[in-house]
């Protein structure tokens, strides 16, 4: 998609930029709110700074050889929020409808964002989540395609559990909520984990310029969520 948005110009340009905007504008309002702003003043800036995204053609500055969106997206949220800190001004949305629909940006913030990471951090984590939850949507329409939904309830929830509680439930506990033997449950999660990992292969590919850049995005992907 990254390689797409340096070749397309016209409404195909914006379509694609749109869609990077609406899966991954999260990271972006997590720094932005860690970096002190109230809410309604970091939603602003949020719109803003996809504004000028937008409005610039900014995307095409990623560099095919080696550009990744997340980097990219991190450094331009750094470099906007110290511009508007030095201007000490902060622009209001436009009237009318917003840029995007990203609806209530506050509900999206993960725990301990406003209080306790620094914005780098809390950027990162975001990401993270982000895809994971990218990841599960693909996951899940494969599933509904192939008949598995069951299947995907478990590992979703196996999921989830590790995101909220930091560990794996127990397979007992999985056996129990959904009424299945634990030899399923096994391998549900077995044959989950393998899916999963290349549905979040296919999400980052999305956003690299170059696809060894894939196994490098998805270590720090681990990283972020397990430090």
């Amino acid at each position: 998609m990254i390689l797409q948005i340096g070749q397309t110009d016209g409404e195909s340009l914006r379509g694609l930029m749109e869609k990077l905007i609406l899966d991954y504008w999260p990271p972006v309002y997590a720094y932005l709110r860690r970096r002190g702003h109230h809410a309604a003043v970091a939603e602003d800036l949020t719109q803003e700074f996809f504004t000028n995204l937008l409005s610039n053609n900014r995307l095409h500055q990623i560099k095919a050889e080696g550009g990744t969106f997340r980097a990219y997206l991190l450094t331009s949220v750094r470099h906007f929020a110290i511009s508007r800190y030095r201007h000490e001004r902060a622009k209001r949305r436009h009237p009318g409808t917003p840029l995007l629909p990203i609806g209530d940006l506050e509900s999206f913030l993960l725990p301990a964002t406003s209080t306790e990471e620094d914005p780098e951090t809390a950027f990162e984590r975001h990401w993270a989540h982000r895809v994971i939850e990218l990841g599960l949507e693909q996951m899940k329409e494969q599933c509904r395609i192939r008949d598995r939904l069951t299947a995907f309830a478990v590992f979703e929830s196996y999921i989830r559990h590790k995101l909220d509680q930091g560990s794996s439930p127990s397979r007992d506990q999985l056996s129990q909520t959904f009424s299945i033997s634990a030899k399923r449950i096994d391998n549900f999660l077995y044959r989950g984990k393998i899916a999963f990992r290349k549905h979040l292969k296919t999400v980052l590919t999305e956003t690299v310029t170059d696809s060894t850049q894939v196994e490098t995005e998805l270590l720090s992907l681990y990283k972020t969520l397990t430090d």
